[in-house]
């Protein structure tokens, strides 16, 4: 090493040396606090920092129950008052039952006893009749309002000299007559007609009687125009063929004549002479039931006032007897309501309107299945009959005419 490069070296030597020598005891307490500082700094960072402890959060089931509460509670309280509700009628129910089982045990038991009628037909058939009687048995306190048995549970003839036979009522005349003299007899009864065939069963029950009665022939309610029958028709309006027929084989024959008989060894149907054939025969009118008010027709009770009324006030009449205004379905009722009062220039109003002449709606939702309008006028569609005449006609519905009433039989009111 040369002298230059030794002298260098001990002059950074001795510096080096000096500097540590001139740094005094305070600024090493200085450093020393510093060197401390960070080090607290750091283990203070490191610690886990202390906070106050938090309120304790609701359980989750909790906090979904109240907050659908607070969503739904209209339909929580409604959903309530229903299961009340529903409580309530249970228990309704409950006693309801339990009174009327014990009401059921402690009453009077009634009984029915029935009693026979017998009424002949003839010198060598009879017709039984048999009618229930309401017998009770115990005791009791409060008499029970009298209440008739339903329509169709009674099959009455309340014209004198009808019989019941194969629930119709039938009235034998033996006096052979034509039959254009036979059907005026008919119709005097206003309701009764020759008879009318409908069906097979009806055809053998005549077949029977007419041989009850010793009768080989007899007179039909039936007349032929040509002879295809689609030409026949039943009297007053009762129907056609199209249903059911029973000609013997060579009859339907207009040369023989236009109206019909009956021929019990056949059991079938001839042609004959309205003017000239005379034949024994009988009439016929459909069962009926009592009323206690009014005319009994068909099991329908017609209740009739002489009370000038407009339509509407006609309708409120009626409702307040538990009817309706009139409906008529036959040529046979339609006689039956014109028959009420003796005074052709009268009216009384029908239960129907008609929006045009061959239509008539009814009031009490019952069939169009007949129409007898013969005067119509397109701006007035109320419509009234014509007594005894039994024409219809519109009208307007505030004008004034008489009114007949109609409920079926056995309602109490």
């Amino acid at each position: 090493m040369t002298q230059e490069g030794v002298l260098t070296s001990e002059t950074s030597d001795s510096q080096f040396y000096i500097s540590q020598e001139d740094t005094g005891p305070d600024e090493f307490r200085e450093d020393e606090s510093a060197r401390f500082n960070r080090s607290s700094i750091s283990i203070e960072t490191d610690s886990p920092e202390l906070s106050e402890p938090s309120e304790p959060s609701k359980t989750p089931f909790l906090d979904a129950t109240v907050n659908f509460v607070l969503d739904y509670w209209k339909f929580v309280l409604i959903g309530l008052l229903i299961g009340l509700l529903l409580l309530g009628l249970l228990v309704f129910l409950i006693v309801f039952f339990t009174s009327r089982k014990s009401t059921e045990v402690t009453s009077n038991s009634t009984t029915t006893v029935p009693t026979v009628t017998t009424v002949p037909t003839s010198s060598t058939s009879t017709v039984t009749t048999v009618r229930p009687v309401s017998t009770t048995v115990g005791t009791t306190n409060t008499p029970k309002p009298h209440v008739y048995p339903p329509a169709d549970h009674q099959n009455l003839c309340l014209t004198e000299g009808f019989s019941l036979v194969n629930n119709k009522c039938i009235l034998l005349v033996d006096t052979p007559d034509i039959h254009t003299n036979a059907s005026l007899t008919c119709d005097s009864y206003t309701t009764a007609s020759l008879p009318v065939i409908k069906n097979a069963q009806e055809n053998n029950d005549l077949a029977d009687y007419m041989a009850a009665n010793n009768l080989k022939k007899m007179w039909l309610g039936l007349q032929c125009d040509g002879n295809d029958e689609s030409s026949c028709q039943w009297d007053y309006k009762q129907g056609d063929l199209t249903g059911y027929s029973n000609f013997a084989d060579g009859h339907l024959n207009v040369i023989f004549g236009k109206c019909v008989f009956y021929l019990l060894d056949l059991k079938q149907w001839g042609s004959g002479d309205c003017e000239v054939d005379s034949l024994r025969y009988v009439c016929e009118m459909p069962t009926t039931s009592e009323c206690t008010i009014g005319t009994s027709y068909n099991h329908y009770c017609y209740i009739s006032d002489q009370l000038d009324t407009t339509y509407s006030q006609a309708i409120q009449q009626c409702k307040d007897l538990c009817a309706s205004l009139v409906s008529i379905h036959s040529e046979f009722e339609n006689r039956v309501v014109a028959s009420f009062f003796g005074v052709t220039r009268h009216t009384g109003w029908l239960g129907g309107l008609a929006p045009a002449a061959d239509m008539v709606m009814w009031n009490d939702g019952s069939p169009r299945d007949y129409n007898n309008i013969v005067l119509y006028d397109k701006n007035t569609i109320c419509i009234y009959i014509r007594f005894i005449i039994g024409d219809w006609y519109s009208e307007a519905c505030n004008a004034s005419a008489w009114y007949v009433c109609k409920r079926k039989a056995g309602v109490n009111c």
